[in-house]
């Protein structure tokens, strides 16, 4: 059985320089040039890029229990949330999506959009005519604020320091999980200055953590929030301490970084193409009276639209890795238990074989009663199958209520011009985005 192609690289480091010098442009070059199954060698590490959308779906959903999470994110995460949802695999981690589930079931999330409203209303009431501002930190310090008090009961304004200490720990994250440093490659054993630093934050986030519980533990009238959920089920034996500690850091970074990202992206967007942002406040216009709330949001498709378009061009979460448990066959090419196989959204959600104008700004493509795309699995910015993101409803509901309200107040224009990418654990960008608003 034949083994997948791979671009040409150096005898040693494989095709290493070529990824860290541009990875967005070798990504779409090996893909475009040798098919939808295609092995890298990076750092010492063979990854398997698979892109065709029915393989997609066959590993996240139809042939499920032949995959598993990929051992390299662990090996390359350190600590990090080894116990939590994103980890865990089998019986445990059913158990802990059951837990998990009722803090994310619709009637709880759709409470929480005020909580957004809220914050986003406060965010632009700070803001001036003609003021230049970081979105990128403007929209981290926003749905930190969000998640913090809709899921674990903390004002971030009466807190701080909690607030500090989850920025910098998303930064540490970040950093240490950097796809374009060579460091991110290295096993774990192997001491560097960013991994000392990296571990010395999870201690201080751990921590935090722990004050977070010991607080909740002490109220004798707990809110029926996702900590509360988790310590119960602490108390009540279903979850072990460290269950409990992953499975806060697991939420507390993943739900602030990837909301921020694609709300800074979707703001980015609407600044450099002034037409679509003219066409949500119009809808606004005819659809919202004062704040917008839950019950609005049904009229709200084309701003949906918007935020749809925007993850298919800048998914926050740029890739899965899965790899199989068994021999397995994909187009022909056999993949062995432990190889490592990456499911690359942007590369997927930006192939003309399923989008029409693949590169293009588009959002009018959702208004249709039809999907916009070949394959039901040519778009999966929340991943599929029964591990797709437990919060991607409680994500849309945030977006469309923050981006509602900030775009009743301003319009964002003189975006920077072509954005670079990070290719971190998230997909950064490569530069500050500053935007300049204007009142409405």
């Amino acid at each position: 059985m034949a083994s997948p192609p791979t671009p040409p690289g150096h005898p040693v480091l494989g095709n290493t320089v070529q990824y860290l010098r541009d990875p967005a442009g070798f990504h779409a070059e090996h893909v475009d040039r040798l098919g939808d199954v295609v092995r890298v060698d990076l750092a010492g590490r063979s990854f398997h890029y698979v892109t065709h959308p029915e393989d997609v779906k066959r590993i996240l959903v139809d042939d499920r229990d032949d995959f598993r999470k990929a051992s390299a994110v662990r090996e390359t995460s350190g600590s990090f949330g080894s116990e939590g949802l994103f980890f865990t695999e089998g019986e445990q981690w059913r158990r802990q999506r059951t837990l998990s589930q009722p803090a994310f079931y619709r009637e709880r999330v759709e409470e929480y959009a005020s909580f957004a409203v809220e914050g986003a209303r406060s965010l632009a009431e700070d803001w001036v005519d003609g003021q230049r501002v970081r979105l990128d930190e403007e929209s981290k310090a926003l749905t930190l604020a969000v998640l913090a008090r809709t899921l674990f009961g903390v004002d971030v304004d009466e807190d701080p320091e909690t607030a500090r200490v989850v920025r910098e720990t998303a930064d540490a994250i970040n950093e240490r999980l950097d796809a374009t440093s060579l460091v991110t490659f290295l096993p774990n054993w192997v001491p560097t200055p960013q991994d000392r630093r990296f571990r010395s934050q999870l201690d201080t986030f751990e921590a935090t953590v722990a004050d977070l519980v010991a607080a909740r533990r002490a109220d004798p009238d707990p809110p029926p929030d996702l900590l509360t959920f988790f310590v119960r089920a602490r108390d009540d034996g279903d979850l072990t301490a460290r269950e409990l500690a992953d499975q806060l850091v697991t939420f507390l970074f993943a739900g602030h970084e990837t909301t921020s990202l694609a709300l800074t992206y979707t703001c980015y967007l609407l600044a450099d193409h002034p037409e679509v942002q003219a066409r949500v406040h119009e809808e606004l216009t005819a659809s919202v009276d004062g704040e917008p709330t839950v019950d609005e949001f049904p009229a709200l498709a084309y701003t949906s639209a918007v935020i749809e378009e925007s993850l298919r061009l800048f998914p926050p979460v740029y890739m899965v890795l899965r790899e199989p448990t068994r021999e397995v066959r994909l187009r022909g090419y056999a993949l062995n238990p432990g190889d490592t196989l990456v499911l690359p959204q942007r590369i997927v959600q930006r192939d003309p074989r399923w989008w029409d104008a693949p590169d293009e700004f588009r959002p009018e493509r959702w208004l249709g009663d039809e999907d916009p795309h070949g394959h039901e699995y040519a778009y999966f910015p929340f991943g599929g199958g029964p591990r797709h993101c437990i919060g991607m409803r409680f994500a849309r509901l945030e977006l469309t209520a923050a981006l509602a309200t900030l775009c009743r107040r301003v319009r964002f224009e003189d975006p920077p011009g072509e954005l670079p990418l990070s290719f971190a654990v998230t997909l950064q960008p490569g530069t500050d985005v500053e935007l300049t608003v204007r009142e409405r």
